[in-house]
């Protein structure tokens, strides 16, 4: 019996156990009493990545949506997750489902709701996912995933609401975010650059090259190929599943290597000198670049658990900063008051609501490419400078994971914890807004959060330097420890 852990980011499992065309005919048959309302007048919009199970699990969607009564449009090629949301601004479409892995291995799979505009879906909706029990498959529910599967009914035909033919959804997306990042500095010396686009075998091979050459750029890609175990490598980009794109990068000696995850929502730099880019200053690069070379203004939205740099650059460009706890659900509450320039997670999930209130690894990438063509200056001396500028600092997170009663203990005594000091230094600022945050005057930090989904606690730490980071990340180690 498989139960389903659903969350305000979906519901992530591997294949061959939770995640089964049990359990998701369950989610979708929930999901169709949930939209019931909607079923004459809209359409669900199902989308899957390069993950060839979730293009099967897809079609147990489309099936069960379809025999509820729905009109269901099921894309017939691999999209990424920041693309269902883009549609999503069509209001015809009542509710996008994505079938996706998103950065986990080629084992798991995942299934991720989007709202009409592209957010997340409300917290009562997936609240009524959450402990979910699978059920067996009607036989002629199955029989209609069978004869999608076989290719004996075509997608098309589960989605009546238009004769007129559907527009790709890659060309749409395409000339959309184009048109967005070459209106955002429209006038300029656009200095060529060599990119590297390593799309680790995900949904991003079919979209992201056309897109720089049309900036200027000469492309080459590696990893473009579809691959169920992705190369053997998670869909995840940082270190060691970014080892293949330095070496491409020296090979070809290019400006800049750009690594996508596997939905697209997120991606990672290495620079010309073969260095990895440091997360925690891609958004910086993305303001500066909205605030200076675009004219843009507005608030910066960014998490607890997110590098002070951010808000450092923020307060230099007199923009106002909103500092949320952990969880993308909280920086989508920020984005409904419409006032918001950039928001960024604390792994360098970005999103600018300019464009669409989602993260969006594709259009965040070309930002910095512009960017990069703005400056005459390499890649590694930008972001050197930059880091200066903002103060080096060294950020770590690392995982303490429990079993359930002592993950329990914890959580449970973590809101009374107010240390005096730790590692020898005082706090300047406690805050028990999301577990537990120590905040200290050098700028450095740390803070211990239980995780929302699993038996873990999240323990991060950023310091001025790598010794007094470890140094904090070892005190929070055994301040968590001490409360067990």
């Amino acid at each position: 019996m498989n139960i389903v852990h659903f969350g305000s980011n979906g519901w992530h499992a591997r294949f061959d156990e939770a995640l089964t065309s049990q359990a998701l005919y369950s989610v979708a048959l929930t999901l169709a009493r949930i939209y019931e309302a909607e079923k004459a007048r809209s359409t669900i919009l199902v989308g899957y990545d390069t993950r060839s199970q979730s293009r099967m699990l897809a079609y147990v969607v489309a099936a069960t949506m379809a025999d509820q009564g729905f009109y269901v449009r099921v894309l017939n090629y691999a999209v990424t997750t920041p693309m269902i949301s883009f549609m999503m601004s069509d209001s015809s479409y009542a509710l996008g489902i994505m079938l996706s892995g998103a950065d986990y291995a080629g084992t798991y799979g995942g299934v991720v709701l989007r709202a009409r505009g592209g957010g997340l879906v409300a917290a009562n909706i997936w609240s009524q996912l959450d402990g979910l029990v699978e059920q067996a498959i009607p036989d002629e529910t199955q029989q209609l995933i069978t004869a999608l599967t076989n290719h004996e009914i075509a997608l098309e035909d589960l989605d009546h609401t238009s004769n007129a033919p559907r527009q790709d959804v890659r060309s749409l997306y395409k000339k959309e975010i184009l048109t967005f990042v070459k209106n955002m500095a429209s006038h300029g010396l656009y200095r060529p650059l060599t990119v590297v686009l390593d799309y680790m075998h995900g949904a991003t091979s079919d979209i992201a090259a056309e897109l720089f050459e049309a900036l200027g750029c000469k492309v080459i890609t590696t990893r473009q190929d579809t691959r169920d175990d992705f190369g053997g490598v998670h869909p995840c980009p940082i270190k060691p599943w970014t080892k293949h794109s330095y070496e491409v990068l020296r090979s070809v000696h290019a400006d800049v290597a750009v690594i996508y995850d596997g939905d697209g929502m997120r991606f990672s730099l290495i620079d010309n000198e073969a260095q990895q880019v440091p997360l925690h200053l891609i958004a910086p690069c993305i303001l500066d670049f909205l605030v200076r070379f675009c004219g843009e203004h507005g608030r910066v939205v960014t998490t607890q658990a997110s590098s002070v740099r951010i808000c450092r650059l923020a307060e230099r460009l007199n923009c106002e900063t909103s500092i949320v706890p952990v969880g993308y659900a909280r920086i989508a509450d920020e984005l409904t008051e419409g006032d918001v320039l950039l928001a960024s997670d604390e792994y360098a999930g970005i999103c600018v609501p300019g464009f669409g209130i989602w993260r969006d690894g594709i259009l965040a990438s070309l930002l910095v490419i512009r960017y990069l063509q703005m400056r005459n200056e390499p890649l590694h001396t930008i972001i050197a400078k930059m880091s200066s500028d903002l103060g080096n600092m060294d950020y770590i997170r690392k995982d303490l994971r429990l079993d359930p009663a002592k993950m329990q203990t914890f959580s449970t005594m973590l809101p009374g914890v107010n240390p005096a000091s730790i590692a020898q230094k005082t706090p300047c600022a406690v805050s028990h807004a999301d577990g537990l945050r120590l905040a200290f005057d050098d700028g450095s930090w740390i803070m211990l959060r239980p995780s929302r989904t699993q038996p873990t606690v999240r323990i991060y730490a950023e310091a001025p330097n790598l010794a007094e980071r470890n140094e904090l990340l070892r005190a929070a180690y055994a301040l968590a420890q001490s409360k067990l």
